[in-house]
């Protein structure tokens, strides 16, 4: 006898658009070392899809600069995965 999956529904997962991470990327203040922090940090999720327990999760070493860059994150479930 089977058991039948439970059925439910996925939320829709939303996307920023161009104004919005336009908007984003220019909020912090660029003059300072922390608002160059954060836009480093915003602009490395943006560009890659990381999670925010990935980015706060980074170390020197899983970063990967030349060619083929990419960063080494560990994710849900403590998996590891790379993403470019």
């Amino acid at each position: 006898m089977a058991i039948p999956t439970k059925r439910y529904e996925r939320n829709t997962v939303s996307y920023l658009d161009r104004d919005e991470i336009k908007a984003l990327l220019a909020a912090p203040d660029k003059r300072t070392w922390l608002g160059r922090r954060d836009h480093a940090l915003l602009t490395l999720m943006i560009q890659t899809g990381v999670r925010v327990s990935e980015l706060t999760s980074l170390h020197v070493g899983d970063i990967h600069l030349g060619s083929g860059s990419r960063i080494r994150v560990q994710g849900k479930g403590r998996k590891r995965r790379a993403t470019t």
